[in-house]
């Protein structure tokens, strides 16, 4: 699928590391990483994948907040812990908005998730992980389907690993070679939105 495009485009290859691996098992398993990618499944992706007929899939996502952090969405933007997050490697900029039809379409499948409101600031709870897709115009991800548990996920990339070349087999990846230039992003946020969160 495309909802991690540019950085994994749909029908891509990359590496990955097993979560649940000798390390989880002595509980010392990695410590995850704002940027990191990650696959999970739990009970909701489940029934989505069911629902939409496609089944084997994991989710693909990328970590934007940790345990303990604030995350909120102003005019395209993401906030964490009240400070603008630079973005290089989503599809386009400050395109990161509440998705009111995308739940629906959950909830209306019997779906509950977390439905993050413009201008709502919610918390990470312990032991989770707040996941987004790259391209935010094209993504169920936890404005949506809500946080995701540590125990959830069974595959991650580091997000250092995401910005050196590797190879899978003969073929060279490197995902930051498709990211964007972001130091004007947060200028032209504020030129669109300036009041990006009035006041009532």
């Amino acid at each position: 699928m495309n909802s991690m495009a540019p950085s994994f485009p749909g029908g891509s290859i990359h590496k990955y590391y097993p979560y649940k691996n000798i390390f989880y098992k002595l509980n010392k398993a990695y410590q995850f990483q704002r940027g990191d990618t990650v696959a999970f499944s739990n009970e909701i992706t489940r029934s989505m994948i069911t629902k939409l007929s496609r089944p084997n899939y994991f989710f693909f996502k990328r970590v934007i907040a940790l345990p303990g952090d604030t995350i909120e969405i102003k005019g395209g933007g993401v906030f964490i812990n009240d400070k603008y997050i630079e973005e290089p490697y989503t599809m386009e900029p400050n395109s990161t908005f509440s998705l009111p039809e995308q739940y629906q379409w959950s909830k209306d499948h019997g779906l509950e998730g977390l439905f993050l409101e413009e201008c709502q600031k919610v918390t990470v709870p312990e032991h989770k992980l707040f996941v987004l897709g790259d391209n935010r115009k094209n993504s169920d991800d936890s404005r949506t389907i809500g946080f995701i548990d540590f125990d959830d996920v069974v595959q991650y990339l580091p997000f250092p690993e995401q910005q050196i070349t590797y190879y899978e087999g003969v073929t060279p990846i490197n995902h930051s070679d498709k990211w964007r230039d972001t130091s004007k992003d947060y200028e032209n946020l504020i030129k669109l939105k300036k009041d990006l969160c009035p006041v009532k």
